[in-house]
């Protein structure tokens, strides 16, 4: 990933001028190689990307940095925007706050402990969970723009459409029904019942033949909530939207406990429904993953590489690593869902870092690792 500053020069706190992971104390340089590079950083989780953005103040003096987030399944450049947390430490260094930057975080406008640490600590309760529907795809091509000689982009994913495609954490595969009316239906067992406070809906564009925003382009639907699976209580009520909702996110005026939660289909612009990701936060009401253990990271032939390693956790559901070139600021992050090691391709050459990881799951997060030393 490059650093996040674009075709800009952002002058920090020291006084001091970033360009493009360079520094210097004039906007017109001479520049030096920034030890902490990149600033900004995030190849994994639900949507990923950092770069290619700006970063701004707002009327309240915090900052902000707004990326580009790749999708590119119909095309390259289908992409969406990512806002994090900005600002500078004491020293002057910029950071960018990315971990869970696609959990729920609080806004310009909410007041927060600390502008740097935004996220709401809602976790995620949906990825995997069992997803059962009555209308699955089959049959039907994808149509996306052709740029391989083999008809489809590089590194595309297959055309399946299973209905477990909607909670895998990949918002590059699809659950795609075999239409867009009032009969279709999916329905999400978290597997007891949870503390739910928001959702989301991150509908695609499958084959579809609607170009621009016409006025009536919106997503009609409803869900409900049940702890039993037989008296159901509707959450979410969108039968009469009209507003165009891409990726609805939608947060309860009231946490609902609940196990089943069963969304109902009632109208879809396009031919065919087609959702990237249906995701559910909250707390799964039970008990934290422990701390990972048994923390080493050893440099590659490569020094820019790493591999880095810990103990397994029971119950986790994945891990965030940390790293930084100072151990009171360990501001780059990467997430890491159900595997105990990461290849970190992310460092410089001839520079120390400190590291550190931490394990998640349904009912929160862990207390950090101790923090580790890479030569």
């Amino acid at each position: 990933m490059i650093p996040i500053i674009w075709n800009t020069v952002l002058q920090g706190h020291n006084g001091m001028f970033m360009r493009m992971g360079y520094t210097s104390k004039s906007p017109m340089g001479p520049f030096e190689y920034a030890p902490y590079n990149p600033i900004s950083y995030k190849p994994s989780g639900f949507l990923k990307g950092s770069g290619h953005g700006s970063t701004v103040k707002d009327n309240r003096g915090n900052y902000w940095h707004y990326s580009t987030m790749a999708i590119s399944v119909n095309y390259k450049f289908e992409r969406r925007i990512g806002m994090y947390p900005a600002g500078f430490e004491d020293n002057g260094q910029m950071y960018v706050n990315t971990a869970y930057g696609d959990y729920p975080h609080y806004l310009p406008d909410t007041d927060t402990e600390s502008h740097k640490y935004r996220f709401t600590g809602w976790m995620l309760l949906s990825k995997d969970k069992k997803v059962t529907t009555n209308s699955v795809l089959k049959g039907v091509k994808r149509k996306v723009v052709d740029e391989h000689d083999k008809g489809y982009m590089l590194e595309q994913e297959a055309a399946n459409y299973d209905i477990s495609m909607i909670n895998d954490e990949n918002i590059r595969t699809l659950w795609v029904a075999e239409g867009n009316g009032s009969d279709i239906w999916f329905e999400m067992d978290l597997g007891r019942t949870m503390t739910i406070n928001a959702l989301q809906l991150n509908f695609q564009d499958f084959n579809a033949e609607i170009f621009g925003r016409p006025d009536d382009l919106r997503q009609q639907f409803v869900i409900k909530t049940s702890e039993d699976g037989k008296e159901w209580d509707i959450a979410v009520d969108f039968s009469d939207n009209h507003e165009d909702r891409p990726h609805a996110y939608i947060e309860l005026k009231n946490p609902v406990q609940a196990r089943y939660i069963k969304y109902q289909n009632i109208d879809f612009p396009n031919q065919y429904l087609a959702l990237g990701e249906f995701r559910v936060f909250g707390n799964g009401n039970g008990k934290k993953p422990a701390s990972p253990g048994a923390f080493k990271a050893q440099r590659q032939p490569d020094e820019r590489n790493a591999d880095v390693s810990w103990k397994a956790v029971k119950g986790a559901m994945g891990y965030t690593l940390y790293w930084g070139i100072s151990p009171d600021k360990l501001n780059n992050n990467v997430m890491i869902y159900d595997k105990n090691e990461y290849a970190l391709r992310a460092l410089n050459v001839n520079q120390k870092y400190y590291l550190q990881v931490e394990a998640f799951n349904e009912n929160g997060i862990s207390k950090k690792s101790q923090i580790i030393e890479l030569q």
